[in-house]
């Protein structure tokens, strides 16, 4: 067995340092990593080191204390304490520099008749980026993108629609490489390596899925044990995790994950409208045949979304916050990046070469 690394200890170090609390928000983990370590494989070996030690990545101190929260209810716990910890540097954006601040300001809003001069103006208003500023945002760019993916295939819904694609992909209705994304280095065996995995992925997402329902309904049945209860919360809780993992094994490309948070969202608006329409009765109406079966439809789709309408409701609250962080991060990192491609084409514009 290998010596564990400098890397392996300073994550290590940060589980045990929030393990209380339960979760490392990306500030933490971003001042636990390197300077020089901004790789999607080292992100994620860190990411799975954390998950893997029972602890969620959240997006910052706010969050965290929310997830908190959610979690001592999906797995029964007890509540988080506060974490005392230290929180790894987070960077911001540079201060402009006095001659920043003294240079004449440009009005944008001036008409310019040469749009490619019009342009240029517009992208002078972004700033570059720092090297710091780049390795920060890729990173949070990872981390980002895996905390929403997890948040939508952890949920029911979302990972009952992740089994029909993959199955599809198993089928031929759907396209291989378009579905799932194929390691570049050596495409041919990345996807024999995919293509091996499939069927079994498959078949234990099914076992795990129909397993996870049973619990569910357990867990609602009347006069269930207080005891009882909290091993079937636990249980799901680890079902889902073992289903993430398995979703993820087979790289589902982005998107194919996207529309899963519009489907989230569908279900949950309907799960509303159901409830708002069993209020409407009262007594001896709720066994009219509209009633029964406005209450089985609901109970059937909570059982499918593996949580109450509540609890679906909280989760749809992190996903949207967690894919806006990915959108916000990706925008600043695109943006800056095509400010240093303008700032070169202009330096080349002024020594008679055409910008485009």
């Amino acid at each position: 067995m290998s010596a564990p690394t400098e890397f392996d200890k300073k994550i290590k170090a940060l589980i045990k340092a929030h393990r209380k609390s339960g979760a490392v928000t990306l500030a933490q983990l971003n001042g636990a990593l390197p300077d020089d370590m901004s790789s999607p494989e080292k992100i994620e070996a860190a990411i799975a080191m954390i998950e893997e030690a029972g602890l969620d990545v959240v997006e910052d101190e706010k969050a965290k204390n929310k997830k908190a929260g959610a979690r001592k209810d999906e797995e029964g716990g007890e509540e988080a304490g506060a974490d005392d910890a230290d929180m790894g540097p987070e960077i911001d954006i540079a201060e402009p520099t006095e001659a920043e601040l003294a240079a004449p300001m440009v009005d944008i809003t001036e008409k310019i008749d040469d749009p490619v001069r019009m342009y240029l103006t517009q992208m002078g208003e972004i700033p570059l980026l720092t090297r710091e500023e780049e390795i920060s945002l890729a990173r949070k760019i990872e981390l980002t993108r895996k905390q929403f993916r997890k948040e939508v295939l952890s949920c029911g819904f979302g990972m009952k629609n992740a089994i029909e694609i993959l199955e599809d992909v198993l089928k031929g209705e759907l396209a291989f490489d378009r579905t799932l994304k194929v390691n570049q280095q050596d495409p041919e065996v990345g996807k024999a390596d995919l293509s091996d995995r499939l069927p079994g992925n498959i078949a234990t997402l099914r076992l795990i899925y129909e397993a996870a329902r049973k619990d569910f309904i357990a867990m609602n049945v009347e006069g269930v044990a207080a005891d009882d209860l909290q091993v079937l919360k636990k249980r799901i809780f680890s079902r889902r995790r073992k289903a993430v993992a398995l979703i993820e094994e087979l790289n589902l490309q982005g998107k194919k994950v996207r529309p899963m948070i519009d489907l989230v969202e569908s279900r949950i608006a309907e799960m509303n409208r159901l409830q708002a329409r069993l209020l409407r009765y009262r007594g001896a109406q709720l066994t009219n045949p509209d009633a029964v079966e406005t209450k089985r439809r609901l109970v059937e789709m909570q059982i499918d979304g593996l949580e109450s309408v509540e609890r679906l409701t909280k989760r749809l609250e992190f996903l949207r916050q967690a894919y806006a962080n990915y959108e916000d991060a990706k925008r600043k990192l695109s943006s800056g990046n095509l400010r240093l491609v303008v700032s070169i084409a202009k330096k080349d514009r002024n020594r008679g070469l055409s910008f485009l």
